[in-house]
């Protein structure tokens, strides 16, 4: 059974910086994020280590201790308050684009006025609602497929379905009722999809290294512009009007 909206695994494809090389660098490059009451701290994360030893640390200690990394120091009430009201949006997706932008203007603790975090949208999720759309018609679908370098590994596959400018439905998909034949074609799976949800799919099939690049690298769009001239992604369709999209923000240097 397909779950309408699949937060886990979008969060898993989309939303969590991959830990896979920010572990083999065994640099510790992402962002933290911390709550505190009263100047003391009580709640610390980061994509590339575990902080829960900082928990009880005043919030002065906590910043020199670490000042050379992007500290993000929010007071827990004012956070409790912003993501109590980004729940009453009816979906994850939708809930989290509130909540982004709470953060965009709440205070930080410890900072100077003016300093604000930005949260870090996947460039694709992004281009949904800025960027396919001018290219594709007001309802479409995105499958991505990202292809396990392992052998017998298991692929990871995601579909978006876009309607009215509006993501309605976002989860892993079911091919389970397709021939063995099928599922390993994937012009068919991007007609199944189609024929499914009624709306045209647009496919991206990469495998899983140039997944974590894209999501590592500054340019991603330029970085899927190489995959693709290289033959390791694929398109399918094939469609000029979104290889030009994306030739265009790999221009940018985007």
């Amino acid at each position: 059974m397909e779950l309408s909206f699949d937060s886990v695994g979008f969060q898993r494809l989309f939303q969590r910086r991959p830990r896979g090389l920010a572990e083999r660098s065994r640099l510790p490059v992402s962002p933290i994020h911390a709550l505190a009451k009263d100047g003391v701290i009580v709640e610390a994360f980061s994509d590339s280590e575990d902080l829960q030893s900082w928990i009880g640390a005043r919030v002065e200690d906590f910043r020199q201790q670490l000042k050379n990394r992007d500290v993000y120091v929010y007071d827990e009430d004012h956070f409790d308050l912003a993501w109590e009201e980004s729940l009453s949006a009816p979906n994850y997706f939708q809930q989290m684009e509130r909540m982004r932008s709470e953060l965009r203007t709440l205070p930080l603790t410890g900072e100077k006025e003016g300093k604000r975090f930005v949260v870090d949208e996947h460039f694709l999720v992004e281009a949904l609602r800025g960027g396919w759309n001018r290219v594709l018609p007001s309802s479409y679908g995105l499958f991505v497929r990202v292809q396990e370098s392992r052998p017998h590994g298991e692929n990871q596959d995601f579909v978006l379905i876009v309607k009215r400018g509006e993501l309605s439905a976002f989860h892993r998909p079911d091919f389970s009722f397709l021939s063995a034949e099928r599922r390993g074609s994937h012009e068919d799976l991007v007609k199944y999809l189609s024929e499914k949800y009624l709306v045209p799919i647009q496919g991206l099939f990469v495998p899983e290294t140039d997944w974590l690049a894209w999501m590592e690298g500054a340019t991603p769009w330029r970085l899927l512009a190489e995959s693709v001239r290289a033959n390791r992604s694929q398109l399918i369709p094939f469609r000029w009007s979104v290889m030009t999209l994306v030739a265009t923000r790999a221009f940018l240097r985007l």
